[in-house]
């Protein structure tokens, strides 16, 4: 059924009553308190991740700095008694060293983060 002109005038405007601003103030500050608290559980999560990570390539750079300086102890034990020449020596050292470099420079620059991609069926 539609209404005719004179029915709408007879409406009464909105009007903000206490109650009203109270129940808005209420909703309104309740979502505030989920935002803040996703906020800072995001926040907590980042951390954690950051603390995992950086135990996780402690552990990695120990393992391989002691595999590196086993390995060319070993030939440095083996070039002293001729077993193996200067030559290999050299080019395991420069390896290693390059292999150093490229920790090194992931650790200062950080890790190159690549936008998720979702998946599309």
């Amino acid at each position: 059924m539609a209404q005719s002109g004179s029915e709408k005038k007879d409406e009464k405007p909105f009007e903000w009553t206490d109650e009203k601003l109270k129940n808005l103030y209420g909703f309104v500050e309740s979502l505030a308190d989920k935002y803040l608290k996703f906020k800072e559980q995001e926040a907590t999560s980042a951390t954690t991740y950051t603390d995992v990570t950086a135990r996780h390539d402690r552990h990695v750079i120990t393992l391989m700095v002691g595999f590196l300086v086993a390995v060319v102890a070993l030939m440095s034990v083996l070039t002293f008694y001729g077993k193996v020449s200067g030559d290999a020596l050299l080019f395991l050292a420069g390896t290693a060293t390059g292999y150093a470099f490229a920790f090194v420079h992931r650790f200062i620059f950080g890790r190159e983060s690549r936008p998720v991609e979702e998946e599309t069926d």
